[in-house]
C-alpha cells in the first residue's frame, strides 16, 4: 500500500486512434483481469453502480449494475463516455469494498462520475482504521484528469456521502493512500467509492479504489489478488507502444 507507481502514459499527446486502439486492447484486458482475479462469493452486502454526467438521466445517477456481494459492468455508453469496465466486489479477505473502473471518451469531453456502493455492511463494529487506497493506471489525454474519493453512511444510504473517508486528485498515473479513523457503532453500514473522471476531449482513464479494515481480516479468508496486476502490465506496454508512435510522427 502506499507505494507510488511511475507513470504509465503521462503526458502523451495521442490521437482519437491511438485512444480507441488502446481502449480496445486494455477493455480485452480488463475482462481477462476480472476473470483471473475476481472471486465472486455469496454476501448480504448489496453492490451497485451508478453512473453520472449532466444532461444525462437529468443529472440524475443512473443504476446501471446491483447484486449481492458483487457488480459490474462492460462495454455500456453513457453519455459522453464509453464504460469499457467497472466491477466492484465487497466483504473479501477484509475488505470493505474494491473497484476498478476502465472508461473513455472517444470523441467529446465531459466529466463523469462512477459511483459504486457497498450496503449492509455489519464490520467492522466500534472504532477501526479505514485504509483507501487509489491507484490510476492509465490516463491518456490532453488535460484529463480523475479525482477518487471514498465515503461512509451510518444510515447505510445508496450512494451516500454522509462522512467524507478521502479523496485524491490524479494528472497522472500515481497511487496514494490515506488512513481514516471512524466509529462504526451504529449498525449496519454502507460505503461509496467515486471516480470523477474530467476530459477535454478524447481520452482514456483507468483506476481503481480499494477501501479496507486491515486488522479485520476474516481467518481462513484466502487474499484476494490484485485485480490491476494483468491490466498493469498490459497499459505499460500500451503506453510505450502509443509512445513509440507518436515519436515516429514528429
Amino acid at each position: 500500500m502506499g507505494t507510488n507507481l511511475a507513470p504509465v502514459a503521462d503526458g502523451i499527446e495521442s490521437s482519437t486512434g491511438d485512444i480507441e486502439v488502446a481502449r480496445i486492447l486494455l477493455a480485452v484486458l480488463f475482462a481477462a483481469a476480472c476473470g483471473l482475479s475476481w472471486i465472486p462469493k455469496a454476501k448480504a452486502d448489496l453492490v451497485s453502480i451508478g453512473l453520472q454526467e449532466s444532461g444525462v438521466n437529468g443529472g440524475r445517477i443512473t443504476t446501471v449494475d446491483s447484486s449481492n456481494g458483487m457488480a459490474g459492468s462492460l462495454s455500456l455508453s453513457y453519455g459522453s463516455f464509453l464504460l469499457s469496465g467497472s466491477l466492484a466486489q465487497a466483504g473479501t479477505a477484509g475488505a470493505l469494498l474494491e473497484s476498478t473502473s476502465l472508461s473513455a471518451a472517444v470523441s467529446s469531453s465531459g466529466t463523469l462520475h462512477i459511483w459504486i456502493t457497498a450496503q449492509g455492511l455489519a464490520s467492522p463494529a466500534g472504532l477501526a482504521d479505514i485504509v483507501s487506497d487509489f491507484t490510476v493506471g492509465v490516463l491518456l489525454g490532453s488535460t484529463a484528469s480523475i479525482t477518487e474519493a471514498t465515503f461512509y453512511s451510518a444510515a447505510d444510504a445508496l450512494y451516500g456521502t454522509g462522512t467524507p473517508l478521502s479523496s485524491v486528485r490524479f494528472a497522472k498515473a500515481a497511487s496514494a493512500t490515506d488512513f481514516s479513523y471512524i466509529d462504526f457503532t451504529g449498525g449496519l453500514f454502507s460505503i461509496t467509492e467515486e471516480y470523477t473522471i474530467t476530459l477535454a476531449g478524447p481520452g482514456l482513464v483507468w483506476g481503481t479504489i480499494d477501501t479496507a479494515d486491515p486488522p479485520g481480516d476474516p481467518p481462513g479468508d484466502p487474499p484476494l489478488p490484485e485485480p490491476g496486476s494483468l491490466l498493469l502490465l498490459g497499459t505499460s506496454l500500451i503506453g510505450l507502444g502509443i509512445f513509440a508512435r507518436s515519436r515516429k510522427r514528429l
